[in-house]
């Protein structure tokens, strides 16, 4: 199959202008980034729970301050 520049930058703009457009979201306050933030962490959280951890994987040695 042979395509010409312009039927390939046709082909490569189309998912472009088929994207629905965003719409524009009105700027968020610290408190809501904040919150925002701790519900990304307690999921990540949750998720880093699950998965299984076997005992070899863990160092024989504990670090201590000195």
């Amino acid at each position: 199959m042979q395509l010409t520049r312009r039927q390939l930058s046709g082909l490569l703009m189309a998912p472009a202008v088929a994207r629905p457009q965003e719409t524009s979201q009105p700027p968020q306050t610290q408190e809501q980034l904040l919150a925002a933030a701790r519900d990304r962490i307690r999921r990540n959280a949750e998720v880093l729970a699950k998965v299984p951890v076997p005992a070899q994987t863990e160092p024989a040695f504990q670090f201590r301050a000195s």
